[in-house]
């Protein structure tokens, strides 16, 4: 537990943030400025304050910490590196009450000694809010909340986001974070305060873009507000980027949403000029239009349709990146690959062209308007791009071009 002392901003009291950002200060004394310089010190006072709770021995932490240093005696080591915490974090040799003890063999973190930590205070505020929610006093439990979620800037020790030892401290406080926003968002609402709720959420979105959960309150609370135009602008913009981001579409209580939305800006009862402006300064990307498979299906239904009627030639081609040997791609390789392949198949089609992103490893394209030399003169397009882009010899580009009519293998 953090220990605040007599004043709450006693020059003697360490003051540790860990949450965004990494900080140790004692008054006005920032301690950490020299963090890069003394980088093995503070990695250590990490560890010892993410493991606070238990007395650890030596050779664990040396082997979270250093195991590619190849000391001769690892635990002396150790011991200088302590000592050298201790004289850093006191400001002197003294040892009657150090931040570090020692026991047993074991090293462990004093938290009886003089110092605040953001993530105590973080906790402790969210106990305290859920407590006074249980006990019906939600005016209180809203300001324990609002304090709680102003603490929590960002991950926990982001700088040392490389470290298992960390990953489940920041997933706990993360989710602490998730959880502490939940609720206050719900007993904003209960007490009818969609002004807070639409701060709260914007706060949140520069920590958590990607949880649809808060757009969906967000824009509940812009429309509450009346600010319409507002609300469908961000739900646009935010399934563009869930998509382009992630691969995914809005969850039907999202477009149920957004539904509601059009009714409330009279869309559905425009007329046609106001529309076709709307739909006109939606924008679009350069390049060739990207969509998912889904709406691709859609399209490739009606343009057989259209072929039908007009006998327009179409092709429709299957461009596929595979592993070069046996040796198959990690997701995250793959991933990077599929991103560049994109951009390589936007940049060498045309504006009317269609993209979609079939599966991890194959994109379908629809090319209308071209003969079988023209869309043979478009694969050897992107082939050449693909060969100057990328050149790494573990993967390799393949394609397969029908003409629209003979493109049955699309499932309906």
């Amino acid at each position: 537990m953090s220990k605040t002392g007599s004043g709450s901003q006693s020059n003697e009291k360490l003051e540790i943030l860990t949450l965004g950002q990494f900080q140790v200060k004692r008054g006005e004394m920032v301690l950490s400025d020299n963090s890069q310089r003394s980088y093995r010190l503070w990695e250590l006072l990490k560890y010892l304050i993410t493991h606070r709770e238990k007395a650890i021995f030596s050779d664990s932490i040396i082997e979270h910490l250093w195991s590619d240093q190849d000391y001769t005696d690892p635990k002396h080591a150790l011991r200088t590196q302590v000592y050298r915490l201790r004289q850093m974090l006191s400001g002197s040799d003294k040892e009657e009450a150090p931040y570090i003890a020692f026991a047993n063999g074991c090293y462990r973190w004093n938290t009886e000694s003089l110092y605040w930590l953001d993530v105590d205070e973080f906790e402790q505020m969210v106990d305290q809010a859920q407590a006074l929610a249980d006990q019906h006093q939600p005016t209180e439990a809203i300001e324990c909340y609002r304090r709680a979620v102003a603490l929590y800037r960002g991950d926990y020790l982001p700088e040392s986001s490389f470290n298992e030892w960390v990953i489940a401290a920041r997933n706990y406080y993360h989710r602490l974070y998730m959880q502490g926003v939940f609720e206050l968002i719900e007993m904003l609402k209960s007490a009818g305060l969609y002004e807070d709720i639409i701060n709260v959420c914007e706060k949140t979105f520069a920590i958590e873009f990607f949880e649809e959960y808060i757009h969906m309150k967000y824009i509940e609370a812009l429309l509450k507000e009346n600010k319409v135009r507002q609300a469908k602008t961000h739900y646009e913009k935010t399934a563009s980027i869930f998509f382009k981001e992630m691969g995914v579409k809005p969850s039907n209580e999202m477009r149920q949403l957004y539904r509601k939305l059009q009714a409330e800006s009279g869309e559905e009862g425009s007329d046609l000029g106001t529309i076709q402006e709307s739909l006109s300064n939606s924008g679009f990307d350069d390049g060739a239009f990207v969509c998912d498979p889904d709406f691709f299906r859609d399209l490739y239904k009606l343009e057989l349709r259209r072929n039908e009627r007009n006998g327009q030639s179409a092709f429709i081609g299957m461009i596929g990146f595979y592993p070069s040997s046996s040796q198959s791609l990690n997701s995250r390789s793959m991933k990077t690959v599929q991103d560049e392949v994109q951009t390589i198949l936007k940049a060498s089609l045309r504006r009317g062209d269609v993209i979609t992103p079939w599966n991890d490893s194959q994109f379908l394209v629809f090319l209308p308007g071209l003969n079988f030399e023209q869309a043979e003169k478009v694969v050897a397009r992107i082939f050449t791009s693909y060969n100057r882009r990328l050149t790494s010899a573990s993967f390799s580009l393949k394609c397969d071009l029908q003409p629209l009519q003979a493109a049955e293998f699309i499932s309906a």
